[in-house]
C-alpha cells in the first residue's frame, strides 16, 4: 500500500489537491494493481498482468442508466467477445463478483478490457468515483480480477 499527495495546476494560477492510494494484490503468482485517484479526476483503475497467459479479448461496458430507463434491459452491464463461449463465462464472472448488481444500485460504469500487449495479456478496469458505493465497487472489481485468475 502506498499513498500520494499532489498538487496539480488548476484554473487561473491554483493549484488542486490530490490523492492517490496505491494497493498490491498478489493472487495465485499474479499481482492486481489498484490505483485510487481522488481529487482531480477521481478515477480507479485496476490491472492485472496475466504473463504466459492468454484469454480471449473481451470488453466489458454499462448502459446508461437514464437510457436503460426506457430500453428496460435486464443488465446493465454489457459483454462483448467474438468467443461465444468466453463471453458465457465473463458474464457469469460478472455476475458473481457483484458488479451487476453494484451498477443496478448505483452509477457505477466500469469499463473493462482485456488486451494484448508485447505478448503479455492485459486485464484493465476503469470506473468513475462520483458516486456513493465506492468501496463495494471497488471489492467487486477485484473480485471479478480473481475470478479470471482463479479459471487461467
Amino acid at each position: 500500500f502506498r499513498h500520494e499527495e499532489k498538487k496539480v495546476s488548476g484554473h487561473i494560477g491554483s493549484f488542486v489537491p490530490i490523492s492517490i492510494y496505491r494497493l498490491k494484490i498478489p493472487y495465485k503468482g499474479f499481482n492486481i494493481l489498484v490505483k485510487f485517484e481522488l481529487g482531480n479526476h477521481n478515477i480507479c483503475e485496476l490491472t492485472t498482468d496475466l504473463e504466459q497467459k492468454f484469454v480471449p479479448d473481451f470488453e466489458i461496458s454499462s448502459r446508461n442508466h437514464f437510457v436503460n430507463l426506457f430500453l428496460r434491459k435486464k443488465n446493465m452491464l454489457m459483454v462483448k467477445s467474438n468467443v461465444s463461449s468466453y463471453k458465457e463465462f465473463i458474464t457469469q464472472c460478472v455476475l458473481d463478483s457483484d458488479l451487476e448488481s453494484i451498477a443496478k444500485k448505483n452509477a457505477f460504469e466500469p469499463l473493462i478490457k482485456s488486451y494484448k500487449e508485447k505478448n503479455i495479456q492485459h486485464i484493465k478496469t476503469e470506473f468513475s468515483l462520483r458516486f456513493d458505493d465506492k468501496i463495494e465497487a471497488l471489492k467487486a472489481s477485484i473480485n471479478f480480477h480473481k475470478l479470471l485468475i482463479d479459471n487461467l
